[in-house]
């Protein structure tokens, strides 16, 4: 069961924390609010870059450093 996610200068996310309840956990929100970026977020933590359809460089907030990019899940 999937308790939080955190990332850190993944796409547009710069800084989200997100927890999950037990059940059924649903991403709900208007168009470009980052409803895919999270889930996208998921599958990296899961297995890793393959997960991801862009390379690092791409998914990486907009002038941030490779190297800040963080999922935590």
């Amino acid at each position: 069961m999937l308790k939080s996610l955190k990332l850190t200068n993944f796409r547009s996310a710069e800084n989200v924390a997100i927890e999950f309840t037990p059940g059924m956990n649903i991403f709900r929100g208007v168009s470009e609010s980052g409803k895919s970026t999270r889930l996208e977020a998921i599958l990296y933590a899961l297995i890793g870059s393959k997960g991801i359809s862009e390379t690092l460089a791409k998914v990486v907030t907009y002038g941030k450093p490779e190297a800040s990019l963080r999922v935590e899940l």
